[in-house]
């Protein structure tokens, strides 16, 4: 059995889609070996012991919901140091939502199994959970009540974004692509924390190092780029987190004359198979009708 706990946390009020998504995905994660838990109720996660394994949680949100969905995703990723995907329609403002919110990764409904499979590994590498961490507790419940109980007040905490062009390494730089925004925080939430010491250190960034030629994945993983992928992955970061449109790239990475726009897509799907044959989660997120945009922290190394 994998040593993945993953709860599968089903929102939608009044979503029959939801309900659907949820039992075909509790089946995939029992068949794929993960430790699963299925649930309705937020305030679950808070009186859940952990396991030391690495944590998911999957939220379904593809209708309304009772509860105040991007405080639990806030406080999910502060407190508690755990992997958070969303499952939302397939629309770019739900997936832009989602992600700002704070979600690792968004996947769009329905769900392919492999997708599915290989997001839940990569997220699982980025949060193995820190010795001796302990869970929050059952106070921590009364945040995630249904909107409209008797509850008391609160402001999720802010998220503590680090920025990799504060850092610098002997010999090299680190030119940051935009920091990628945080509902709740403002200029002064970005202060950078003193025990981290390198770029290196910044768990979710992505880094383009030998003049463009490599791709560095937050879990250290290298991918060598081709040309074209060198261009594609160097406008991408250059533009995080705004979405660059069909026609840039394709002038870009020299299809400007090209009929259709599937040049561009095949490379990226190509690289996303590359990647994912060295076990690693490219969050490189289509706009349909745009364009794309790369869905993480990122950074070039010059």
């Amino acid at each position: 059995m994998s040593e993945i706990d993953v709860t599968l946390l089903q929102l939608s009020s009044a979503a029959p889609q939801g309900v659907a998504e949820m039992l075909r995905l509790s089946n995939l994660c029992i068949d794929s070996g993960f430790h699963t838990t299925v649930s309705t109720d937020p305030a679950d996660l808070a009186k859940r012991r952990q396991s030391g394994r690495p944590a998911i949680v999957v939220i379904e949100s593809l209708g309304s919901s009772d509860y105040d969905v991007q405080a639990l995703v806030s406080i999910l990723r502060c407190r508690q140091r755990v992997g958070v995907i969303m499952i939302v329609a397939d629309d770019s403002a739900a997936r832009s939502r989602a992600l700002n919110w704070g979600a690792d990764l968004c996947l769009s409904y329905p769900v392919d199994a492999d997708e599915f499979r290989s997001a839940v590994h990569a997220v699982a590498r980025r949060c193995a959970p820190a010795a001796g961490s302990r869970d929050e507790g059952e106070g921590e419940a009364r945040r995630f009540a249904p909107i409209g109980e008797a509850r008391r007040e609160h402001r999720p905490p802010a998220i503590r974004m680090i920025d990799p062009g504060s850092f610098q390494h002997a010999g090299s730089s680190h030119r940051s692509a935009p920091p990628y925004p945080s509902p709740h925080s403002d200029a002064s939430d970005l202060s950078l924390p003193s025990d981290l010491p390198d770029a290196a250190a910044a768990p979710t960034t992505w880094l383009l190092t030998s003049s463009g030629w490599s791709l560095r994945s937050p879990e250290g993983a290298t991918i060598a780029l081709t040309a074209t992928e060198r261009v594609l992955m160097s406008s991408l970061f250059a533009a995080q987190p705004s979405v660059v449109s069909h026609e840039e790239l394709q002038a870009q990475c020299g299809y400007a004359g090209a009929a259709s726009r599937n040049p561009v897509a095949s490379a990226i799907s190509r690289l996303k198979r590359k990647c994912q044959a060295d076990g690693v989660w490219l969050p490189i997120d289509n706009s349909r009708g745009n364009g794309y945009r790369f869905g993480a922290r990122c950074a070039i190394e010059n």
